[in-house]
C-alpha cells in the first residue's frame, strides 16, 4: 500500500538535513559578530537566565536567529507550489545576500568605532578614508571595486544554488508540516522577541531580532550631532579682546588612541601607572610641574580628526559630514589656533601620516585653510630614511618631534604653538620603534627590530600597552631635553583604542582619555589644580571625567585669564558651544 505524500505529516527522508542547512544559514548571518568580537567571549552562548538570555546576551556567539530570514524562507515554502522555483530561489538568494552584507558592514564598523553604525555618516567617511587606505596598502581602488562586485555576484549565485536546492528538497513537504515548521522556526522566536529585553548596545547583542530593524536604525538614525545652528556669533570671539601678559610656547600633542583603557586592564594597568609615575618623578627632579585629568572625547574609536577638531574649536563634532561642513564653510572660525595667531604666535602643524590621492590632498588643503597654521611640516618634508614601522607613514614619533624641534622650529620667532598627533600608537598597534639616545640613529635602522615585519606578535591589548609605554618614554625624553621655562605642554588622547572598549567594564567613562598639562609656571599650575585637575601625571581613573574635549578650549582660556588676572566675559562651557 502506497501512502499519499499530501496526507503524510513527515514526507520523505530529506526533511531533517534541509532544516539543518536552514539553521546553519541562520548562524552564518551572525558569523561577522563572532569574528569581530571573538576576544570578548566564547563561541558557545552562556544561557544564564532563561528566557532572557535567549533574546539578548553579551556573549558574541553565532547562535542567534534572524526573524527576517525565517519569515522569508517560510513564505517561500508556502508559495513554492504557486510560483516558479527559479523566481523564489532568486528572490530569497538576493534577500539573504542583502542581510549578510548588512551584517558584515554593521559588525565591522561597530567593532572599529565602538558605536552602532550610522550609514549617512559612514558613507561620507568611506568616500574619504577608503581611497587613502587603498593607496597606503598599494591596492588599486578600481580593482577593489571589481573584486567586490565579483564577490557579491559569487555570493548571490551560491545563495541561489543553495536555496534552489533546499526548495526542491522541500517540495514533498505537506502543508501541515510547513505550518508546523513556521510555528517553530518563526512563530516561537517571534513570541520570544516580544518579551521585554534590553536594546542593543556595546554590552548586549540581540539573539532574536529583525535585522531590518537594525537596517532602519542605521539608515535613518540621527544619533550624531549636527553643527550648532548659528556659528556667526560665537562666544569664543571675545577671547581676542584679552590683553594677555603671559605668552608661553605651547605644544599640543595628541596621543593617538590614548584612552583610559590601560588603567582598567590587568596586568597592563600596573605597567602603565608605573610609567606615568616614572614620568612624573623625572619631571619633578627637573623642576617641572604637571596636572592631569580625564577628558571625554566626542568619539570612541578611530576618526582622530573629529576629536582634535572638537578640542581646538570648542564644539562637539562626532561625525565626518559635520567636520567637513565646519572646515569648508567656516574658514576664519575663532578656534584656538586662530586665537593664538591673533596673539602673535608662530603656529606650526606637524603631520607624519602619508597622504595619497587627489581627494585626500584637497581635503588636507581645506583643513589647512581652516586651521590656519603658519607652517605645516608634512610626511614628505621629513627626510626619514629608516625602517617604516606601519602602513600610515611609519616614521617614529621620536624622530618626527626631534626633527621638527631642531630643523623646523625657528627659535627667533616666539612665542610659538605646535600641534602634533602621534602615529606610532595607531591601530592595528604594531610593535613600536626603539627609543634611542640619539634620534638621528633611527635613520640607520633598515630592517624591523622585531621578529617579523610590522610585527603583530602578542595580543592587541599587549601590543597597545607596549606602544603607550613607548610614546610616554618618547615624550618624557623630548620634554626633558627640549623644554624650557617658557614652554607649556598639553598631552591628550584623541579616543580609546579601537575595538577594546569592552575591556573598560564601567571603571571609567567609556569616552574618557587622559589629559596632562606640564609647565614650570607654578601660578598657572596652581590654578589648574584649583579647577579640579590632579597634581602629577596620574589622573583619577574613575567614572565622571572632569573635562570634555569640546569644553577644553574654554577651560584652558579661563585658566589663562585667571593666570594673568584678567576678567573673562565667556563662562567655562563644559559641553562646548551648542
Amino acid at each position: 500500500m502506497t501512502t499519499n505524500p499530501e496526507h503524510s505529516f513527515l514526507s520523505g527522508k530529506k526533511i531533517p538535513f534541509t532544516l539543518i542547512v536552514f539553521v546553519l544559514l541562520q548562524l552564518l548571518l551572525f558569523l561577522p559578530l563572532y569574528l569581530t568580537r571573538s576576544m570578548e567571549g566564547s563561541f558557545f552562548p552562556h544561557l544564564a537566565s532563561l528566557p532572557q538570555s535567549l533574546i539578548t546576551r553579551s556573549n558574541p556567539d553565532i547562535f542567534r536567529w534572524s526573524l527576517d530570514y525565517a519569515l522569508i524562507f517560510m513564505l517561500c515554502l508556502l508559495l513554492q507550489k504557486r510560483m516558479k522555483l527559479t523566481i523564489l530561489a532568486g528572490g530569497i538568494a538576493v534577500i539573504y545576500f542583502i542581510l549578510l552584507a548588512f551584517q558584515i558592514y554593521y559588525f565591522i564598523v561597530w567593532k572599529i568605532y565602538g558605536e552602532i553604525p550610522v550609514w549617512s555618516y559612514d558613507w561620507a567617511l568611506f568616500q574619504r578614508v577608503l581611497p587613502v587606505f587603498f593607496k597606503t596598502m598599494g591596492i588599486s581602488p578600481d580593482l577593489f571595486k571589481l573584486l567586490l562586485l565579483f564577490l557579491a555576484a559569487l555570493l548571490i549565485y551560491i545563495s541561489y544554488r543553495v536555496h534552489r536546492w533546499m526548495l526542491r528538497r522541500t517540495q514533498p513537504w505537506t502543508s501541515v508540516f510547513i505550518l508546523v515548521s513556521a510555528c517553530w522556526f518563526f512563530g516561537l522566536p517571534l513570541i520570544l522577541n516580544r518579551l521585554p529585553h534590553a536594546p542593543e548596545s556595546n554590552n548586549t547583542k540581540s539573539a532574536i531580532l529583525w535585522i531590518i530593524d537594525n537596517m532602519h536604525t542605521t539608515f535613518t538614525q540621527a544619533r550624531v550631532k549636527s553643527l550648532p545652528a548659528d556659528l556667526s556669533h560665537l562666544p569664543y570671539e571675545a577671547y581676542q579682546q584679552l590683553k594677555i601678559k603671559t605668552k608661553p610656547n605651547i605644544e599640543l600633542i595628541f596621543i593617538e588612541a590614548y584612552g583610559s583603557l590601560l588603567s582598567t586592564v590587568q596586568p597592563y594597568d600596573s605597567i602603565y601607572i608605573h610609567q606615568l609615575q616614572h614620568f612624573d618623578q623625572k619631571l619633578k627632579s627637573n623642576h617641572w610641574l604637571s596636572a592631569s585629568a580625564l577628558s571625554n572625547s566626542t568619539i570612541l574609536g578611530g576618526r582622530s580628526w573629529l576629536g582634535f577638531t572638537s578640542l581646538l574649536s570648542g564644539i562637539h563634532i562626532d561625525n565626518h559630514p559635520a567636520y567637513e561642513k565646519l572646515i569648508q564653510d567656516h574658514v576664519g572660525y575663532p578656534h584656538l589656533i586662530n586665537l593664538l595667531n591673533h596673539f602673535g604666535y608662530e603656529t606650526y602643524r606637524l603631520n607624519t601620516m602619508a597622504s595619497f590621492g587627489d581627494d585626500n590632498r584637497a581635503l588636507d588643503s581645506i583643513a589647512g585653510r581652516y586651521f590656519n597654521n603658519n607652517k605645516w611640516t608634512r610626511f614628505q618634508d621629513l627626510p626619514y630614511q629608516g625602517y617604516k614601522y606601519d602602513y600610515m607613514g611609519g616614521i617614529p614619533d621620536q624622530y618626527a618631534l626631534n626633527y621638527w624641534h631642531e630643523k623646523v622650529l625657528n627659535p627667533s620667532k616666539q612665542p610659538y604653538f605646535l600641534f602634533f598627533i602621534t602615529l606610532n600608537t595607531h591601530a592595528p598597534f604594531y610593535l613600536p620603534p626603539p627609543v634611542l639616545d640619539n634620534w638621528n640613529d633611527l635613520d640607520t635602522i633598515k630592517m624591523s627590530p622585531h621578529k617579523t615585519v610590522r610585527s603583530e606578535n602578542f595580543s592587541p591589548v599587549e601590543r597597545y600597552s607596549k606602544e603607550v609605554v613607548y610614546i610616554l618614554q618618547v615624550l618624557e625624553k623630548y620634554i626633558l631635553e627640549k623644554g624650557n621655562d617658557n614652554t607649556l605642554y598639553v598631552l591628550v588622547g584623541d579616543h580609546q583604542p579601537a575595538g577594546m572598549e569592552y575591556l573598560l567594564e564601567g571603571k571609567t567613562d567609556v569616552y574618557a582619555t587622559p589629559l596632562h598639562i606640564i609647565s614650570r609656571d607654578s601660578t598657572w599650575m596652581k590654578i589648574l589644580l584649583q579647577e579640579g585637575m590632579t597634581a602629577g601625571m596620574v589622573p583619577p581613573f574613575h567614572p565622571g571625567s572632569l573635562l570634555s574635549h569640546e569644553g577644553f578650549y574654554s577651560f584652558f582660556m579661563s585658566t589663562w585669564a585667571k593666570r594673568d588676572s584678567l576678567q573673562l566675559s565667556v563662562p567655562y562651557l563644559k559641553n562646548g558651544y551648542q
